[in-house]
């Protein structure tokens, strides 16, 4: 609650919650002062149960809804999520700021996602047109429209770019670079689990289970907690490092790395690889796709990597194509016949 500025307005807002909403309106005035006094008062009048809201749900624009919905986002999103929502509004608000929020149709949502195409990648206006999906879903629950329009909105297919992994030779060439425990630690946890950047800079010893050989992935990407299994190796190899923190990959002080470029880049230029296409996520893909050539099944894969949708596991299918030759020919002696032309039982006549 309280009084602020929005970007590009010379009024005064105010915020508020009546009736478990957040609402946050235009104090019409260009006096701060007097912007304090209307929301004192009217905080005085929900206090007495006086306060009637006037301002109709139908009179609400995008912009003023905007305002609850961030901060909705901030308060119960992950702090990526709020940001690529944020970034999305910055581009939603040009265009239908002004709009009241019970008008915007479908049309004018396919306008907005046609003309930005001509300058942005798909996938990045598949991440506005998700953000106005979601603010108008909350918009619906909250009473200030009745249908959200992006439902009949046609989002973009998106096409996956093609990614880099490391050959054995490579995975070894980066290994054999490593000159300090903690980066050591990353690439052999990278390489052996799939886990996620970010997830490797926050595991704590806490969340290893050795008896169970398990590692507890708390604030995963999907917003559940996930349990992934760890390999005879790398448990003794965890097993073999000082606990000098909390965290399993700190720094001499104990603290812990929020990312590794300075290591990982020094690292990948000793080994001879790349810079351009080895970033710290070809770990990842370096699990998946050896994981793929080594014959486990794309849906296993998909449940090992923690991956919400098997069309992202499909990606690697391409790399399997000496398994599949192996599994076709496991059926020769099944199915194994004469090879002349007569293949007829000579007794059977």
């Amino acid at each position: 609650m309280g009084v602020f500025k929005r970007p590009g307005s010379n009024n005064w807002w105010i915020r508020y919650s009546y009736n478990g909403k957040m609402i946050a309106e235009s104090a019409k005035t260009t006096s701060k002062r007097i912007a304090q006094k209307k929301l004192d008062i009217i905080k005085a009048e929900i206090a007495k149960g006086t306060f009637q809201h006037i301002k109709k749900s139908e009179e609400i624009t995008l912009a003023e809804y905007a305002d609850i919905f961030l901060e909705w986002a901030e308060t119960n999103l992950k702090p990526t999520s709020w940001k690529r929502y944020q970034v999305s509004m910055n581009q939603l608000l040009p265009f239908f700021g002004k709009s009241k929020l019970r008008n915007i149709d479908h049309k004018q949502i396919e306008k907005y996602r046609d003309t930005r195409s001509k300058r942005v990648s798909k996938l990045t206006i598949n991440r506005d047109l998700a953000c106005l999906k979601s603010l108008y879903s909350h918009a619906v629950k909250d009473g200030y429209c009745t249908e959200n329009p992006v439902k009949k909105v046609r989002f973009y297919k998106e096409t996956y770019k093609a990614f880099f992994y490391l050959t054995e030779d490579e995975a070894k060439r980066l290994l054999d670079a490593c000159d300090e425990t903690h980066i050591r630690t990353f690439v052999l946890l990278g390489l052996n689990t799939g886990m996620r950047t970010q997830e490797m800079l926050r595991l704590r010893w806490q969340d290893i289970n050795f008896e169970d050989r398990t590692i507890l992935i708390s604030d995963s990407k999907s917003g559940n907690d996930d349990y992934i299994p760890i390999s005879d190796y790398i448990q003794e190899y965890l097993m073999s490092l000082e606990r000098n923190s909390e965290y399993v990959i700190s720094k001499p002080d104990g603290q812990r790395y929020h990312d590794m470029r300075k290591p990982w880049n020094r690292i990948v230029e000793k080994a001879n690889l790349q810079k351009e296409k080895c970033t710290p996520h070809i770990l990842r893909h370096t699990f998946a796709t050896m994981l793929v050539r080594n014959g486990v099944d794309l849906l296993t894969v998909k449940e090992l990597a923690r991956w919400s949708d098997l069309k992202l596991v499909q990606r690697y299918a391409h790399v399997s194509k000496a398994h599949r030759t192996r599994v076709v020919n496991s059926l020769s002696d099944s199915f194994r016949t004469s090879t002349k032309g007569d293949t007829v039982d000579e007794n059977s006549k």
